[in-house]
């Protein structure tokens, strides 16, 4: 399925609300006021047009909108009326006041008009005069009569208006009476006056507006929009209401929370074979998430999975949820945005919140899962949402992959870059080879110590390319499903790993990996766990005994590696003098790195790179106790004298 196939069919379900518009319809039959009850975003203004399209059809009626709370003060409620629903008889009835005024002023000398009567005979004496046969001819003499008779009825009418002006002024009469009493003799038929968005109205407005609704009621019907709970303040605005509304009409049922996000769960159900959680579920119903809410969410998940690519790169639960997040509940976001490289923080102030939202999104980004692609709390950076659209074109892109040394900076630029979002974007519109030269120049630089989400995204990508876990799978009527691979068929959770470790470590040899970073690859990639690889790598344990951790570009991760084999993670009693002299002997950064994967350590909050927390106990998640950290410090306290010395900041804490 192409991409703007899949974007003409995401979610784009068509809601019915025919039969609710054909039940409201027969209320227009009479002149009755009612009163459309919804908060904003649910799908009011939707509905009425449906019932607009249908009225038109069966009973010819012309629906009027009068958005209230975009209008000025300028002109009385009535008037704006008279001219929206009888807009011929406003503008006849303007032009004659308009004309009216004219004549007024030409009659009081304000504005001096250089023809009159008199001029006209002081210019047709002289005619009469040279030509007198003229006098005897009844042509020029009916003329000269009616012209006579003009300008003394203009005079007439001008004295009257001038005289009519100067009593309404000295009266105070306004053209709101005169529009009024128009509107009141003016006819209505077919007919239909909604004014939407009553609740958004000031206080005073709505006055104006009951009004209004008073003067018109039983003369054409009257649909006035808005929130119920939003309008009424007190009882007196609710014993108001109910004097001048015959009807109050709730939404249809279809167009209700519960009701609409059916659609969106059933895509995820049949599209990706993702049930998601029923307490997920729950929240957009309990938050009352609407019809703007669900547009808008929808949108972002067409971003995020299609055009960013991220549809097999990240766990669809915990993407929806992060989406979520972002769109209700930003300052959570932010706060695991800040938090990228360490979210266990807020993850563990979610779980102390009574907040039900902060509990459902601590369920779901805590949930513990070995599957691929890798859930969110080992990998937050590619679940979380960019904006910035790439300015980079195909032929650009192409072009910088050509140059090593401006392809290696890219590869590293942080997440927010234009590279990084246009990789993730448009990675498998490239070429092949340049496909191939990115995916070997990350192997390149994280051998070379260094990492980035781009690394990690083409890391991922080859990953998907060696051992897919779900291969596409047409259903017809433009549908997409997704097949187990056949040699993936029957194998257990184990086997699939090591079978990734098969493909993976010729690969990492040809690269010229060591041991070690063999190791810290499968490690921070995800591609398998330590636990699976024991046994693998037979030489550890004389490394070990030897000490040689000056052979290798990432000692520690042989270390935990060698740990995993003895099930001993963090069980620092039991570790034998061999691995403490080990320990010792690690580089700074090392130790530093193996201390934090044991959770002796953690980075503060502080800028300083080389500020960091030193835990004297940490809590250990399998018992739900503390688990003292005293063991290592009192083992480890001459390296971490140096370390201090070396002007790293050990802070002791506990949790």
């Amino acid at each position: 399925m192409s991409k703007s196939q899949l974007k003409k069919n995401f979610f784009e379900d068509k809601i019915d609300t025919n039969q609710s518009a054909q039940n409201f319809i027969k209320l227009l039959a009479e002149n009755q006021t009612i009163f459309l009850n919804g908060e904003w975003g649910t799908g009011k203004s939707t509905f009425l047009k449906n019932v607009e399209k249908l009225s038109v059809k069966d009973q010819k009626k012309v629906f009027v909108f009068m958005d209230l709370w975009r209008l000025d003060n300028s002109q009385s409620l009535i008037t704006t009326a008279f001219r929206k629903l009888s807009p011929q008889y406003y503008w006849v009835t303007r032009s004659l006041i308009v004309f009216s005024v004219i004549i007024s002023i030409s009659m009081t000398n304000v504005v001096k008009i250089p023809f009159s009567f008199d001029t006209f005979v002081t210019v047709m004496n002289p005619i009469i005069q040279y030509f007198p046969t003229f006098n005897f001819l009844p042509l020029p003499n009916y003329i000269f009569d009616t012209v006579n008779i003009i300008f003394f009825l203009t005079k007439f009418l001008g004295f009257i208006l001038v005289l009519s002006v100067s009593v309404s002024q000295l009266l105070k009469i306004n053209y709101f009476d005169f529009d009024a009493y128009l509107f009141s003799k003016k006819a209505l038929k077919d007919k239909v006056l909604v004014i939407d968005d009553f609740d958004r109205l000031t206080e005073s407005k709505q006055k104006d507006t009951y009004k209004l609704l008073s003067f018109l009621n039983g003369k054409l019907p009257i649909i006035f929009v808005g929130s119920y709970d939003r309008i009424i303040t007190d009882d007196k605005t609710e014993i108001f209401l109910s004097k001048i509304i015959d009807r109050r009409v709730e939404l249809p049922m279809v167009l209700w929370p519960s009701e609409i996000w059916y659609s969106v769960f059933k895509f995820t159900n049949t599209t990706y074979n993702i049930n998601l959680s029923v307490e997920f579920k729950n929240i957009f119903i309990e938050e009352q998430k609407n019809l703007r809410d669900r547009a808008h969410f929808i949108d972002y998940i067409y971003q995020e999975l299609i055009i960013r690519g991220k549809l097999y790169h990240v766990q669809i639960e915990d993407q929806l949820i992060i989406i979520y997040t972002y769109i209700f509940h930003h300052k959570i976001y932010n706060e695991l945005l800040i938090k990228k490289d360490d979210v266990s923080e807020v993850l563990s102030k979610l779980e102390k919140s009574r907040d039900t939202f902060d509990l459902v999104l601590f369920s779901v980004l805590n949930s513990e899962n070995d599957e691929y692609p890798v859930q969110f709390k080992k990998n937050p950076s590619i679940y979380f949402l960019f904006e910035t659209s790439t300015n980079l074109t195909t032929t650009e892109i192409e072009r910088q992959l050509q140059d090593a040394s401006k392809l290696n900076e890219y590869l590293v630029s942080n997440s927010n870059s234009d590279f990084y979002n246009y990789i993730i974007s448009s990675f498998h519109s490239l070429k092949k080879s340049s496909r191939v030269l990115l995916f070997n120049s990350a192997l390149q630089l994280f051998n070379e110590q260094k990492n980035s989400d781009t690394i990690s995204y083409l890391v991922s990508e080859k990953n998907q390319e060696l051992l897919p876990i779900k291969k596409p799978l047409a259903l017809g009527n433009g549908s997409i499903g997704y097949s187990v691979p056949e040699e993936l068929v029957d194998k257990s959770n184990e086997e699939i790993q090591q079978m990734r470790y098969a493909k993976w470590r010729p690969i990492l040899e040809n690269a010229k990996y060591d041991i070690s970073q063999q190791l810290k690859f499968f490690a921070t990639f995800h591609i398998t766990g330590l636990k699976y690889l024991n046994g693998y790598y037979i030489d550890i344990p004389s490394i070990i005994k030897s000490c040689l951790v000056n052979d290798y570009v990432s000692p520690e991760y042989i270390l935990l590696e060698y740990i995993s084999e003895l099930n001993q993670w963090y069980l620092f009693a039991k570790w034998e003098d061999t691995i403490w002299q080990y320990i010792k002997k690690l580089p700074d950064e090392s130790l530093i790195n193996f201390l934090k994967i044991q959770d002796v350590i953690r980075k503060s909050e502080k800028p300083n790179p080389k500020d960091y927390k030193l835990m004297l106990a940490s809590l250990d998640f399998d018992n739900g106790g503390l688990r003292e950290n005293t063991i290592v410090i009192k083992e480890l306290g001459d390296r971490l004298k140096k370390l201090r010395d070396n002007n790293y900041v050990l802070t002791e804490e506990t949790d």
